[in-house]
């Protein structure tokens, strides 16, 4: 007998078996639903984009899955869940009225990798809300993030920062040009090494503040006291920083700050947050299951501010693998001779009226008809509780 072709699926890229996919959707139902209490609606944003309008938006285009339309014209297929809504709701601009627009979606989303691993696509669970300024806009986002990371069911982190204290502490240190961006570029990387050879090319007060910087992370309460202490600005807070006090403060009012974890050194991946960013971590895992933040500079009306706006994605997939198998439906397979099949259907119809399972196989070998269940393919996800019926 020849060998077997075999075909594999490109770097990135895998296949989900049954229970996976299983434990996905129990994820995506219960995340989608805790969001639809809050009256966000679903949404399904198009899987392709003109390349030029996801560029103006700021899409990381050494990361875009680039296709030539029809037409010859450049398409990326969707980055993440934030641009296209974003895209969407900028055609609506002139006709919104204003009031706050609430949107959650459940997509695979793509990105080119260098490899080593990473995935090129996975699935996001997400929402944006536009329309509710700060502080309103943050508690509920954050509380929803807190909610969404709780169905782990383990212990967790809901890390945030804000997009323009860094910038704003440069500035006060009169650091600017490519000392400036060097730094950020350090920092939106999360390599201290670099960050701290950059930062020792500075004056000596700039070296040593920006040491200081690199620890301001931690309880909310405390990291707030330490920039009053630490920073050079007096005994008055940075306005980015006054922020995240006030939406910590509301969040504890209303019993949701107990994880909250302030992280001042946390800057965005994605240039278009302009306010504060989140990071939503769980215990075991060393990457954020939740990323998201404010982008209000992303939806403007012609001559007017932007309007608040501001969302987060979990990462599907991870938190799907963080949960115990979801139990599988018992399974009732009927055999069934060929003079007996119109019997057979009928009981497997009786069986599914009752919420089981029923399959129905020709029987070719009555001997065989007591298959035990261990003998069904597990790595597909069949029922571990088989019971057999025989129409010999």
């Amino acid at each position: 007998m020849g060998e077997v072709a075999r075909f594999s699926v490109p770097v990135g890229f895998g296949d989900l078996l049954p229970e996976e996919v299983r434990r996905r959707e129990r994820v995506e139902r219960e995340l989608l639903g805790r969001f639809s209490a809050w009256g966000y609606l679903p949404f399904v944003p198009s899987a392709v984009e003109e390349a030029k309008a996801m560029r103006a938006l700021g899409v990381d285009e050494a990361q875009a899955f680039t296709l030539i339309g029809p037409h010859g014209e450049l398409l990326y297929l969707r980055p993440d869940g934030t641009l296209p809504v974003v895209r969407f709701l900028k055609n609506l601009l002139p006709h919104m009225a204003d009031v706050p627009v609430r949107l959650m979606y459940a997509i695979d989303v793509f990105r080119r990798t260098n490899g080593g691993g990473e995935r090129a696509t996975w699935r996001q669970v997400g929402l944006e809300l536009v329309g509710l300024s700060p502080p309103w806009g943050e508690v509920e986002v954050l509380a929803l993030a807190e909610e969404a990371l709780s169905l782990s069911g383990r212990r967790f982190r809901v890390a945030i920062g804000h997009a323009r204290f860094f910038p704003y502490l440069l500035e006060v240190l009169g650091v600017s040009g490519g000392k400036a961006a060097s730094l950020h570029a350090a920092l939106r990387e999360r390599d201290w090494v670099r960050f701290r050879r950059e930062a020792q090319l500075l004056d000596p007060g700039a070296r040593e503040i920006l040491a200081r910087f690199l620890s301001w992370r931690g309880e909310p309460a405390s990291v707030f006291d330490r920039l009053v202490r630490e920073g050079p600005w007096g005994a008055d807070l940075p306005p980015p920083v006054g922020e995240l006090k006030a939406v910590a403060e509301h969040l504890d009012r209303i019993g949701r700050g107990g994880a909250l974890y302030v992280d001042l050194p946390m800057l965005p991946k994605h240039a278009y947050y302009s306010g504060i960013v989140v990071e939503g971590f769980v215990a075991g895992t060393g990457v954020p299951l939740l990323v998201g933040g404010r982008y209000d500079s992303l939806l403007t009306r012609e001559g007017e501010r932007g309007l608040p706006a501001l969302g987060f994605a979990v990462d599907a997939g991870l938190l799907a693998s963080l949960l115990p198998p979801p139990p599988s439906p018992p399974v009732v397979r009927i055999l069934f001779a060929p003079e007996r099949f119109s019997e057979a259907f009928r009981e497997a119809e009786e069986v599914r009226r009752t919420g089981r399972v029923a399959v129905l196989e020709p029987l070719h070998d009555v001997a065989g008809a007591t298959v035990a269940a261990s003998s069904v393919p597990a790595g597909l996800g069949i029922a571990e509780s088989v019971e057999v019926r025989v129409f010999s």
